[in-house]
């Protein structure tokens, strides 16, 4: 195994050093009127996730050297400790990296750095920044644990920890009730989705003793682990990535996620969380492969997701709401290439898609902190002018997420429908569906940057009225767009002479699980070079149509009023009935039957007998539980120490 197979635990070390240190800037400094050092803080947050991605570097190259299987995979691994066991199971704290770990953590870690440097300028006059940062090295110690875990125990490690942060930063201006309401919604979802994903894991190591990924994997490809045991697993475990990857019914927390500032958005939507669930089945491709109806399932639920996004998208008023939606109707396309049994395509669109959002997104911030924090479009207008850089970037960005070539979000979007086209009945008549949603894309993005940058202002506005761009906010912008614009080519094999280089390079670890898939799916997966070029004609055609029709639509004189600074950006009519929609059914289903049990409950407490009785039993409890506390530390410790005593006696008179 090479040496640097022993570096693996620094990767994901290093941001959590990074978020330590800065938590402790962050106490020292809180007395005092300017905080900790910004420097120092930056350099630290910034360094720790460069850090780690020269290590990913690092590591990549040295799978070149690694074994391979039988498969042609190579694979780092390193075992920290045995964590606990299961019966006859233990469970390693390990990680495992091969070359589908390398492609995630390369833009994971690299994106990451680039959103921490563009937080350096964003963040600079808040009061939190060193808390800040530190919450943001948290998350990506988190990310990072999650892909680099060899099972799904440790992947649960990071998957928790992401919600964890993602609730930090959401909630990061505390002061406000309505983000801290984001935050708690988004913490409560991700919740009810990682219970789908435990019992998913229970499944499997009931059914086949293993719950690291080779392992589960070589269970269903051997025979030892199908049916529908494994189904039901799969089924669970897509139910988590239902939560973390904002899909029906689970997807409500990712708009109100909008909250925390905006680095927090690129960072959550563009290359670290929302893509976990699609990086989970991908990891588990042959256990998924091996259920054709779940990913039947899988399959509808990406397409529904991406067209309720879409048409949600038409309506925002609110920058931000509108990237979203989108990323809500791109992580549908995502879950559509996995559902047609195509991974490493869906991979290749969480890679794109990871450039040009982090553009959109940070892009939007740029627009947000030139105009002192305003978000409605319907205030904007005519900053093509005013801010040139921001324009050209997000112009890049626009261009590559409606999928016009040759920009990175033609190759990947046109693979889905090409993967669409060449399948069976059912995905055949989803791909005409992706189609119409990919006409959606074009006319909400054109809308939102025609309302953003072009025709007239809509507020008054001088080039001295608005904030100066830091410059570690452009460089982190010029270097997405440059992404944005180029990294669809790594499909087309721009390092050699290969085609398809990308689909090649993930070979190895996807290949098993996407022929197991689409044998099952009844999919030929030979290449049609014919159904390819009217593919991309088509969506090419699309994304034109809908960008013309609505540059020509929003390019003319508005009429409706401007509404005041601070107005309601939340939509109204069938816009607002649509984007409230699976709000309003958790409130009808959930939350009005929990306050009626409330209600009744109450008026039972109020009863002549039944009050005084469950409040007197209630007092009884707490006292008796007070009384058993002890305020002195060395008390405290005695009884901890009482208690260790005594758990031991138990083990060994046990294990005797």
């Amino acid at each position: 195994m090479p040496a640097a197979a022993h570096l693996l635990w620094l990767i994901p070390v290093l941001p959590l050093l990074g978020a330590v240190l800065n938590g402790f800037l962050a106490l020292a400094g809180s007395r005092t009127a300017d905080g900790p050092n910004r420097g120092i803080v930056g350099f630290l947050a910034v360094a720790a996730p460069a850090l780690s991605f020269v290590l990913v570097l690092i590591c990549a190259f040295a799978l070149e050297h690694a074994p391979k299987d039988a498969h042609g995979a190579a694979m780092l691994s390193q075992s920290l400790w045995t964590w606990f066991q299961v019966g006859d199971v233990p469970v390693q704290l390990g990680f495992a990296f091969d070359r589908l770990t390398a492609v995630m953590l390369l833009f994971v870690t690299g994106i990451g750095t680039l959103i921490h440097l563009y937080s350096i300028g964003y963040m600079a006059q808040d009061r939190g920044f060193a808390r800040f940062m530190a919450y943001l090295n948290l998350f990506m110690f988190a990310m990072i644990t999650l892909v680099l875990g060899d099972g799904l125990v440790v992947t649960f490690l990071g998957w928790e920890g992401v919600g964890l942060c993602s609730y930090l930063l959401i909630g990061f201006w505390h002061q406000n009730d309505d983000y801290n309401d984001a935050a708690r919604k988004a913490f409560v979802m991700n919740r009810i989705g990682d219970l789908g994903f435990l019992l998913g894991a229970f499944i499997l190591v009931w059914a086949c003793g293993h719950l690291d990924y080779v392992g589960i994997n070589q269970a269903v490809l051997g025979g030892q682990l199908g049916g529908s045991t494994l189904a039901a697993a799969c089924l669970l475990l897509f139910l988590g990535c239902t939560g973390k990857s904002a899909q029906i019914p689970l997807l409500t927390w990712l708009p109100d996620a909008m909250a925390g500032p905006t680095p927090v958005s690129a960072l959550i939507h563009a290359a670290t969380m929302v893509t976990s669930g699609v990086y989970l089945v991908a990891r588990l491709g042959p256990a998924f492969g091996a259920c054709p109806d779940v990913l039947n399932v899988i399959l509808v639920v990406g397409c529904l997701t991406a067209v309720f996004g879409a048409v949600a998208g038409l309506f925002q008023h609110d920058i931000k709401k509108a990237l979203a939606y989108s990323t809500v109707s791109q992580l549908g396309f995502m879950f559509m290439a996995i559902g047609c049994g195509a991974y490493t395509v869906a991979i290749f669109h969480v890679f794109t898609h990871a450039f040009f959002k982090a553009t959109l997104f940070l892009g939007s911030g740029a627009v947000i902190h030139g105009l002192g924090h305003e978000q409605d479009m319907r205030r904007m207008g005519g900053l093509a002018k005013l801010m040139p850089f921001t324009w050209i970037v997000m112009f890049i960005g626009w261009w590559a997420i409606i999928g016009l070539p040759p920009f990175a979000g033609f190759w990947s979007k046109d693979l889905i429908l090409e993967n669409l086209f060449a399948g069976n009945a059912l995905t055949m008549t989803v791909g005409v569906v992706a189609v119409f949603t990919a006409l959606l894309t074009a006319i909400y993005m054109t809308r939102m940057l025609v309302l953003t940058f072009k025709g007239q202002p809509r507020v008054e506005r001088h080039r001295g009225d608005l904030h100066a761009l830091p410059l570690s906010m452009g460089i982190s912008l010029a270097i997405l767009a440059i992404g944005s614009a180029v990294a669809g080519c790594l499909w087309m094999g721009i390092f050699g002479e290969q085609t398809a280089w990308f689909q090649h390079y993930l070979a190895g670890v996807l290949g098993g699980g996407e022929h197991l898939a689409r044998v099952r799916l009844h999919i030929d997966h030979e290449e049609n070079h014919t159904l390819a070029y009217v593919v991309a004609i088509m969506g090419t055609l699309t994304a034109v149509t809908g960008g013309l029709w609505a540059w020509l639509r929003w390019t003319r004189p508005q009429t409706a009023a401007v509404p005041a600074h601070g107005t309601d950006t939340a939509p109204t009519g069938f816009g607002g009935a649509w984007t409230y929609a699976f709000d309003r059914v958790y409130d009808l289903a959930i939350v009005l039957p929990v306050r009626l049990i409330s209600l009744v409950s109450y008026g039972l407490a109020s009863l002549p007998l039944v009050g005084p009785a469950a409040s007197g039993t209630a007092r009884f409890l707490a006292d008796g539980y007070v009384s058993l506390q002890r305020s002195r530390l060395r008390s405290q410790l005695t009884l901890s120490l009482a208690g260790v005593v005594a758990i031991l006696a138990v083990l060994f008179f046990h294990l005797k």
